[in-house]
């Protein structure tokens, strides 16, 4: 389990009005960001961007560039990963997500 933040959250600017169902427990979506380079060396020089979206495919925001490296590396290395809501906490200007990514070996 790696514990980690959204970062850049997007439409959270209102506070939590906006998205109710943002809960600990919910289930988010991981999709890697932007093109794939096919060289394998061009991606190992490119950080890792990983975004995270809700069920229904709407873009929430992207995990910490140092998670994201991580996370990459053991996705590339065959294993999955699911993500989940662990705790809001309530933050100055917008809500804080917390998350949490559970990763299963290939």
């Amino acid at each position: 389990m790696i514990d980690t933040y959204l970062l850049g959250a997007t439409g959270l600017d209102q506070g939590l009005s906006s998205t109710p169902w943002l809960q600990a427990g919910v289930r988010l979506e991981l999709q890697r960001s932007g093109q794939q380079t096919a060289s394998a060396a061009a991606r190992s020089k490119a950080p890792s961007r990983l975004e995270v979206r809700a069920q229904d495919g709407s873009m929430l925001g992207y995990l910490p560039p140092e998670d994201a490296d991580e996370i990459t590396g053991l996705l590339d290395a065959g294993a999955s990963a699911a993500v989940f809501v662990r705790g809001v906490v309530p933050a100055f200007r917008r809500p804080r997500v917390q998350l949490v990514v559970e990763v299963e070996a290939a």
